[in-house]
């Protein structure tokens, strides 16, 4: 898609405003983020075409500490190769150890709201209609009370065990709507009930949880994106990214429903993994603890 630069490299996105990471290194094209974690270090280095050689730089500079550290290079180009480093060995990262998307669905909110409901499909306008004539209550709460975010994270733990994903942390949550840098929306019909939580950066917001409870075929998950929408463009909002898919493929049913709402696939790029001799040797003691 033209013209858009992934959130995830913007200044005041959330891993380095509420996930514990810090800037450890910068320069223009590279972004190195670090977190310790057990003693140990985890760094993710988010690099740009213009960013390559910096990166081997560093890279070189940071070899002889490698041992004790877990090391991700994302590299939105696709054009880091880490075959020719000398003393570090990076295998792409599997399923499970990829810590970013690697393949988004964005909307152009540049666009105007006609235009935008214009791109929608057909099935997903009429659900949109359908939800709004039956009554749906839409709600956007950028501070909800203690109240709210419980019921969102009940409601979105359930969908985690359900599914078998990792949600997210209430502590986590809550600090990001106190400081301004997301919004809970929600739509409820009868007993039906759809939230998302939406982080914005400057000009950008992306989908980043989302939960529901008796969701039917009623439409109120179509109105909820709908209206979000139109909230973060009254904000000044260009961009909203839907969030990671696995393909771009019409057969997988999250990368269909987020498409048939005139969502451009992005790709972004690739991930890369070290992990140090004391890192690997945690892991499996962890493991290991794990299993008895």
């Amino acid at each position: 898609m033209t013209g858009y630069r992934s959130i995830f490299l913007d200044e005041d996105w959330a891993h380095q405003a509420h996930y514990g990471w810090h800037v450890l290194h910068e320069v223009p094209g590279l972004r190195v983020l670090s977190q310790r974690r057990y003693g140990l270090i985890r760094q993710l280095a988010l690099v740009e075409m213009n960013g390559i050689a910096a990166l081997r730089g560093w890279l070189d500079k940071t070899a002889r500490m490698a041992w004790r550290s877990e090391i991700v290079i994302h590299d939105f180009s696709g054009s880091f190769d880490p075959a020719d480093l000398t003393g570090l060995a990076f295998a792409p990262a599997g399923k499970g150890d990829a810590l970013l998307n690697l393949r988004t669905m964005v909307i152009d909110l540049r666009r105007a709201e006609d235009e935008l409901m214009a791109v929608m499909s057909s099935d997903h306008r009429r659900k949109i209609r359908k939800a709004a004539k039956a009554g749906a209550t839409f709600s956007a709460r950028d501070n909800p009370d203690a109240d709210e975010i419980t019921e969102f994270m009940v409601l979105q733990n359930a969908l985690a065990r359900e599914r078998g994903f990792q949600p997210a942390r209430q502590e986590t949550v809550g600090r990001m709507y106190a400081a301004g840098n997301a919004t809970l929306y929600r739509v409820t019909l009868a007993d039906e009930v759809s939230c998302l939580h939406v982080y914005r950066t400057a000009g950008k917001a992306i989908f980043m949880h989302g939960a529901a409870r008796d969701l039917g075929s009623s439409g109120i998950g179509q109105l909820l994106h709908w209206k979000a929408m139109l909230d973060l463009k009254a904000r000044g909002i260009n961009w909203y990214d839907l969030g990671g898919v696995t393909v771009f493929d019409d057969a997988n049913g999250i990368y269909r429903f987020k498409r048939m709402f005139g969502a451009a696939p992005v790709d972004l790029g690739r991930e890369w993994l070290h992990r140090g001799r004391a890192v690997r040797t945690a892991r499996a003691a962890r493991s290991l603890a794990g299993a008895t």
